[in-house]
């Protein structure tokens, strides 16, 4: 992720993030992105068993680490992992009550702005960062939030109060598409659910994120 879109990750206000939620759900538009992603997923989900390069190796190894991470020594060890993933160099605040914040977020509330925003702040503040640092300590909760897959989602845009975009270009480091996201693919993966237990939150996102050209991929790494 670019780093110009980072600096405003935990500016958003509580009370707009609850209102930009409440106006969503009155208008039904995470149950409307979460349709476009089942059959997003439906058409790509061989995109979900890639080869098993560096990224999905690594990616098993952190999940294991992450689901013992307890106190604030590991969480500081999983940031620093988890942005060895990454692009990007870490810059920890270490002023946030990360522990707390982490062990409120253990049910995937969304609602729980402070908590996120807490997150944010103590991985660079970047949404795209509390997203993978969250996905692998809750990673049935959290799916992997970055600028690959706001390429994708870009495509499926809606307007909220009909001129703001849903998705739309330079906001992978927002709250509301953090938060939108997260919902509509919560939304997703309990409608694939119905139709094979199997699947699992990480699917989809895959899913979403390998059917970016190799090219993308790598121009966002780059940026």
């Amino acid at each position: 992720m670019c780093e110009k879109t980072v600096k405003k990750a935990v500016d958003c206000s509580e009370k707009l993030v609850n209102d930009y939620l409440e106006k969503i759900d009155k208008e039904n538009l995470i149950s409307i992105i979460a349709d476009k992603i089942k059959d997003f997923y439906n058409e790509h989900k061989k995109d979900t068993d890639p080869p098993e390069d560096s990224y999905q190796k690594s990616y098993h190894f952190l999940k294991e680490y992450g689901k013992n991470c307890t106190g604030m020594a590991q969480y500081i060890i999983l940031a620093h992992a988890v942005y060895g993933w990454m692009p990007t160099v870490l810059d920890i605040n270490f002023h946030e009550n990360i522990e707390k914040a982490v062990l409120e977020l253990r049910d995937g509330d969304y609602k729980k702005i402070e908590e996120l925003r807490t997150v944010a702040k103590f991985t660079n503040n970047s949404f795209v960062g509390a997203s993978k640092f969250l996905h692998f300590i809750y990673p049935d909760k959290f799916a992997i939030w970055d600028s690959n897959i706001l390429h994708v989602l870009k495509d499926f845009n809606l307007k909220v109060d009909g001129k703001t975009c849903f998705f739309s270009k330079g906001s992978a480091n927002s709250m509301r598409s953090f938060l939108g996201y997260q919902l509509a693919m919560q939304k997703t993966l309990g409608m694939l659910k119905a139709e094979d237990d199997k699947i699992e939150l990480r699917d989809i996102e895959k899913a979403l994120f390998y059917s970016v050209s190799k090219e993308q991929r790598q121009k966002a790494k780059d940026c």
